[in-house]
């Protein structure tokens, strides 16, 4: 008899504990697939950019501007209002500066914004670009890169208020929304637009269950396509 099959009849609880795991996995696996599927089948992706609250005093942030593409969304429902796009690739940022160039209400900053100020090495991925290791097995180039602590990019710039914040930043919004929870600056913030991502190693699940858990006593969800996909948060009404 083989090692393998000794075990198997010695500790048998391994093989249900390994079945049960498998089983998770793939339950988890087919449940966010089918929650992408039903985001691209109802054409969820409109709703990234349908508020109709803002005016020309609203300010908005767009964390992660990547090619400006929801920024540019926003602008054909809400031309006036203010908007702050960061986005710390360099080349990105660039084709940022040469995209808004005409609208005086359009700013765009080459940092991230994160829970300290600091300088990190970013793996060039296109939209996929992360400070945190892919699962794809993929060689990436690199970039220096700049964050800010929001915190203190509020205070220094007198931002009181922002009306909607979109933020898509592969990996940092963990790190980010704890810092917003901890400081208080949550309740500065009407709507949130949030895309959690699936990260190795930093216990994503987890901690975006505890971030949720949080958000509750300041915000309600207004929509959420399964882990990972797409939340939308808004402010609740003694807080505005």
């Amino acid at each position: 008899m083989s090692v393998k099959n000794i075990l198997k009849k010695r500790f048998p609880f391994i093989v249900r504990v390994k079945a049960a795991w498998v089983e998770w996995r793939f339950n988890h696996r087919s449940r966010h697939a089918y929650a992408i599927y039903r985001w691209n089948r109802n054409q969820c992706k409109n709703r990234l950019w349908d508020e109709q609250s803002l005016d020309s005093d609203s300010v908005v942030f767009d964390l992660g501007g990547y090619v400006g593409d929801w920024t540019a969304k926003m602008l054909e429902k809400n031309p006036n209002s203010q908007y702050y796009i960061f986005e710390p690739v360099h080349s990105f940022y660039e084709g940022l500066i040469d995209r808004f160039r005409k609208l005086e209400n359009v700013r765009v900053f080459c940092l991230g914004l994160e829970d300290q100020s600091s300088s990190q090495i970013i793996k060039l991925d296109a939209d996929a670009s992360s400070i945190y290791p892919n699962n794809k097995g993929k060689d990436c180039k690199t970039e220096e890169i700049q964050f800010v602590c929001m915190h203190d990019f509020l205070l220094e710039n007198g931002i009181s208020r922002i009306s909607l914040m979109k933020v898509n930043i592969e990996g940092g919004e963990y790190n980010l929304l704890e810092h917003v929870l901890q400081t208080g600056d949550i309740k500065k913030i009407q709507h949130i637009v949030i895309q959690f991502h699936n990260i190795p190693n930093i216990q994503s699940y987890k901690r975006m269950k505890e971030i949720r858990r949080r958000l509750r006593k300041t915000h309600r969800i207004e929509w959420a396509y399964y882990p990972f996909v797409w939340d939308k948060w808004n402010l609740r009404r003694k807080y505005l």
